[in-house]
């Protein structure tokens, strides 16, 4: 059954391939930069596993400076296919973290984020694709990308929504530092 709302005890972020190289090619880079940073904030505070890809790193370059410095310790995963779970690394990463909910944000839409998040659903993972920390060249493809993720199955979320069904309630600590980086 697909889960519905977010779950922090069984959710992994994975982070695809927000690299240097392809960067200034995104239509809207300013808002994937910034909410996949609030994504990185939230995982380090609540404890939720990041798993990070590069594509073709040698040719595309690093994950871009403002996320890689938030991402103290954790490795890439280096891939050629566009689809991660074609890469035995990825889906060894995410079978020791024995969670089955993937929280999904990263470059480009169309390609590889539909790829890795179709496949997903085949190897019986809920997937949240967080459409405002997703991106890709044009805006068509990257509502093309979401439009056949969500009729595929997956849950289409925002950052501020997947913020607060992991977070669960108000006037914590918690809520009062990710209130901050949403707004």
């Amino acid at each position: 059954m697909k889960q519905l709302l977010l779950n922090p005890a069984d959710t992994i972020l994975v982070i695809i391939d927000i690299q240097e190289n392809l960067w200034n090619a995104m239509y809207n880079k300013g808002e994937i930069e910034k909410n996949a940073g609030t994504l990185v904030e939230l995982a380090i505070k609540t404890e939720l596993p990041i798993v990070l890809t590069a594509q073709y790193k040698k040719g595309i370059g690093p994950t871009i400076k403002g996320l890689n410095e938030l991402l103290i310790d954790i490795e890439e995963i280096e891939k050629l296919s566009f689809d991660c779970f074609d890469v035995e690394e990825f889906k060894n990463r995410l079978s020791f973290l024995e969670r089955k909910t993937l929280l999904i944000c990263g470059i480009e839409a169309h390609i590889c984020i539909l790829q890795t998040a179709l496949s997903a659903l085949g190897h019986d993972y809920a997937v949240h694709v967080v459409a405002d920390a997703t991106g890709s060249r044009t805006e068509k493809n990257h509502h093309i990308g979401l439009e056949r993720m969500r009729d595929a199955g997956c849950v289409i979320t925002s950052t501020e929504t997947a913020v607060f069904e992991v977070i669960k309630e108000a006037g914590t600590p918690l809520f009062k530092e990710m209130l901050k980086l949403i707004k």
